[in-house]
């Protein structure tokens, strides 16, 4: 297993998100950390790739805002089906193993099944984004 995989499977070792508790999420999220960690293992020069971290990035941001409180509109089952996606891309053997080629096809498939479903509210987060981007740049 290389760096990037091992150092993954220390955080969230091969049961993904199943070993973190709730009250971990309003903490400094180790959800943020393992899913920038797995970002860090794309290949950017892929299309599926990038996609995925493209997307993966608009979902974890989307649950730090949530968990900090500064955005309230994503439903429950919205965010509870973004934890699910984002376990699915965490873990490292899943239906297709990711250090395989193509391993990140099906996360791809899962993570835009997501994006698909609830697309009126990852909207709706992302138009409250680019609101509050003038409020978030430092001066």
């Amino acid at each position: 297993m290389n760096e990037p995989y091992a150092r993954l499977d220390g955080l969230v070792g091969r049961k993904g998100f199943a070993q973190l508790r709730a009250h971990e999420l309003f903490a400094t999220s180790p959800i943020v950390e393992v899913m920038r960690e797995k970002v860090a293992t794309l290949d950017l020069a892929n299309w599926a790739e990038e996609q995925l971290a493209r997307d993966v990035t608009l979902l974890v941001e989307a649950l730090r805002d949530t968990l900090a409180r500064r955005y309230t509109g994503l439903s429950l089952l919205a965010f509870a089906h973004i934890l699910v996606a984002l376990d699915y891309v965490v873990r490292v053997k899943d239906d297709v193993p990711d250090t395989r080629e193509g391993g990140y096809a099906d996360d791809l498939a899962v993570v835009r099944r997501v994006m698909n479903d609830w697309d009126h509210e990852l909207d709706d987060y992302r138009a409250w984004r680019l609101k509050m981007e003038p409020l978030m740049r430092p001066n």
